[in-house]
């Protein structure tokens, strides 16, 4: 069976939690294609990378079309501080900056072994990326050089990443169900939660809480043969607060 993608836009108010939540199609479903990382522009368009060679844009209004192809492993994604999408390319070890008429150039070729999450620092421009091969955290400035920033024990293929409005960073291993959290000045890696689905996949930071997704089920023991070409059920969790709370939808 072939995957399939819907693009969805999830509105959410200042109403008290457990309010009802809005939640709408943008596109029809997007057959044949995975899911890779999905983020949003200034404006309000969604890129959404497919895990192959593929980022779709997607207007507010729902348009869709095709934004950049070529690419190998359409993972984690980011929007910089100049408004290009920065996208990693999982199988590829590479980043690519697009700007926004969808040309492509390489950013960071072959130093990060299998980059799966991306997070910009909005103060400083820089761009922190997860090695999920390489078990760390690489830091790469404005102009493309890229030095370690974290490495960690705790880490087992670190996946999704997402600064907090504190400026912390925080990180899910695909390999098990850790959240750690790491000081942006020394790189220092703590335990931040344990989420009840392993297998954990791309995190956002919004207000007081963090979204994550999750695979119901990891078998396999290499990252490249869990994720490419198999089929997952997905949970989202939610977590807010210090305490690490967690809520699960299937």
């Amino acid at each position: 069976m072939r995957a399939m993608v819907t693009a969805a836009a999830l509105f959410l108010s200042s109403a008290p939690l457990g309010a009802q939540v809005e939640i709408r199609s943008l596109t029809g479903t997007i057959e044949g294609h995975e899911v890779g990382g999905v983020t949003i522009d200034m404006i309000g368009n969604v890129y959404a990378a497919d895990f192959g060679d593929i980022v779709w844009k997607v207007t507010p209004e729902g348009q869709r079309t095709l934004f950049v192809s070529g690419l190998y492993g359409t993972s984690g994604n980011a929007i910089d501080n100049q408004g290009n999408l920065l996208q990693a390319s999982f199988y590829a070890d590479e980043i690519t900056r697009v700007d926004r008429n969808g040309q492509a150039k390489p950013f960071v070729t072959g130093q990060v072994s299998r980059p799966a999450g991306l997070a910009v620092d909005r103060k400083t421009g820089d761009l922190y990326v997860t090695s999920c091969s390489g078990n760390s955290i690489m830091k790469v400035t404005r102009d493309g050089t890229v030095a370690p920033f974290a490495k960690s024990d705790l880490f087992s293929c670190p996946y999704g990443i997402a600064f907090d409005r504190a400026g912390n960073l925080y990180v899910v291993n695909y390999n098990d169900n850790r959240m750690t959290k790491i000081d942006p000045q020394g790189g220092a890696v703590t335990l931040f939660a344990t989420v009840s689905e392993k297998g954990l996949g791309h995190l956002c930071f919004k207000q007081d809480r963090f979204y994550i997704t999750a695979t119901a089920s990891v078998r396999s023991s290499t990252a490249s043969a869990r994720m490419r070409g198999s089929r997952f059920r997905w949970a989202l969790h939610a977590i807010h607060g210090r305490r690490g709370c967690t809520s699960t939808k299937r």
